[in-house]
């Protein structure tokens, strides 16, 4: 049709010349027949006849490789006027009518029946809801199906005016619009579907599938930015997953002279799919802002101790609003800064005084204070700060002396007991794997005694 002239008759001679079998042959008109009134009806292409010539052209812009790659695909074209551009989830309400088109990747939907049903059912134990009430409504939890009251209503009008399409199912889902909303990767979705993982090939042909009808059949006009910016990061995902994909498409039709890039030379010429992909990374770091509304809501309850690092003792102070209290917390730069323990002691004092606890700095000389007192606890091993989750499960270690002593008497003596163990272990092993074993051996093997003879040195806050 956008060669202009009459397509039909294109088409009539393109499937007498087609290799199909003979009887293969006698349906392809009818279906030729049904498309072409789809598209009119849709108002994508408009039939003219003037002077005995007939000719069809079409009213849209189209992408250059436009393609109906799914049987209802025609019916996506139509559906698209019922969106508002200007709505903010314009772009995820437009993935969301190409999935409905999809075939179901069946393992990743079950995943997600079966997470919002044990949502369902937590929340309905919450509520109180007696069993045999619980299993009646988890009979109606399934997976996410966004905008289906509306794709059904529009699809059961289209087939009034499509017969054929009734020979297909609209199946409305959310996994592709999922990934983008949680900034989930490919292996992330395949790790969280099953105890199993997804077939690899399976889920890429479902994400290859989404980007060709995003890139191929979508029409221009229909495109915002953000949706751009999902068929660059679709589009690169694919193919550094599976190169053969994208490149057997973007490849069709052409001379077999004509080379398919390597991959070296896509990631370089594909740089809008890669400056995309690396924002999306970037924002599946972000994801820890949730966490950050979570350490707001903590500080109604006062934490009876709070251990971290400098920066993270000065961000936290920073946080909480507590630049009233503290002589100097200009530092606040964030934790990815590397600040030293003398540089939090403003910032501690002033978390113990708020919460009226004890806050402990970790650091080449431990600093513990109730904002009071200003403990220094000395020992350990620069080979501790290899140890991943050495810090963190100290915080386990000063919870169990918070339940049999004061905060501050359980916060020194905690950290007493980890710079004992630490101080050991380095005599013994002069590498993070052997160290690791020998410090918790030490912790096993420390006494009161070792406790109290470990250097320690207080001072006023």
């Amino acid at each position: 049709m956008a060669q202009g002239g009459d397509a039909w008759s294109r088409v009539c001679t393109l499937i007498e010349d087609a290799s199909q079998s003979d009887e293969e042959k006698l349906r392809l008109p009818t279906r030729a027949e049904e498309i072409f009134a789809t598209l009119i009806a849709a108002g994508v292409v408009e039939r003219r006849e003037e002077a005995g010539e007939v000719e069809y052209v079409t009213t849209i812009d189209l992408p250059e490789d436009f393609a109906l790659d799914q049987p209802l695909s025609p019916f996506l074209l139509a559906a698209l006027e019922l969106l508002d551009p200007e709505s903010e989830t314009y772009a995820l309400d437009v993935i969301s009518m190409v999935e409905s088109t999809l075939d179901d990747p069946r393992q990743v939907l079950r995943a997600q029946e079966r997470k919002a049903r044990d949502a369902a059912i937590a929340s309905m134990k919450a509520d109180g809801i007696e069993y045999e009430e619980r299993m009646e409504r988890l009979e109606e939890v399934t997976y996410p199906k966004p905008l289906e009251e509306l794709l059904d209503a529009a699809y059961e009008r289209y087939c009034q005016d499509v017969p054929w399409a009734r020979d297909f199912e609209l199946s409305p889902k959310s996994v592709l619009r999922d990934m983008i909303e949680t900034v989930s990767d490919f292996k992330g979705v395949r790790r969280g579907a099953t105890a199993s993982p997804v077939p690899r090939a399976r889920f890429l042909r479902y994400l290859s599938d989404a980007y060709r009808v995003l890139a191929r059949t979508v029409p221009a006009d229909r495109l915002d930015d953000r949706l751009r910016d999902v068929i660059a990061w679709l589009g690169y995902l694919v193919r550094t997953v599976d190169s053969s994909l994208v490149d057997e498409w973007n490849s069709a039709g052409q001379a077999p002279a004509i080379a398919v890039p390597s991959m070296e030379e896509a990631v370089v010429q594909d740089r809008h799919g890669l400056t995309v992909m690396v924002k999306t990374r970037c924002s599946s770091v972000c994801a820890w802002l949730p966490r950050t509304q979570l350490v707001n809501e903590l500080k109604q309850y006062k934490p009876a101790i709070v251990r971290g690092n400098a920066s993270e003792i000065i961000a936290l102070a920073g946080l909480w609003g507590l630049e009233g209290e503290a002589a100097d917390l200009s530092r606040v730069r964030g934790v990815d800064t590397t600040d030293t323990v003398d540089a939090a002691r403003d910032a501690a004092v002033a978390l113990a005084r708020y919460t009226g606890g004890a806050v402990v700095v970790s650091g080449e000389v431990d600093l513990i204070t109730d904002g009071t007192t200003v403990a220094k606890s000395h020992g350990g091993s620069p080979l501790m700060s290899k140890i991943t989750g050495c810090g963190c499960s100290q915080g386990g270690v000063l919870a169990v002396y918070a339940c049999a002593a004061d905060p501050f008497t359980a916060a020194v003596c905690g950290t007493a007991v980890y710079n004992v163990a630490g101080t050991r272990a380095a005599a013994v092993a002069d590498a993070p794997a052997s160290f690791k074993v020998a410090f918790i051996d030490e912790l096993y093997r420390a006494t009161a005694q070792d406790i109290a003879d470990n250097r320690l040195e207080l001072e006023e806050a």
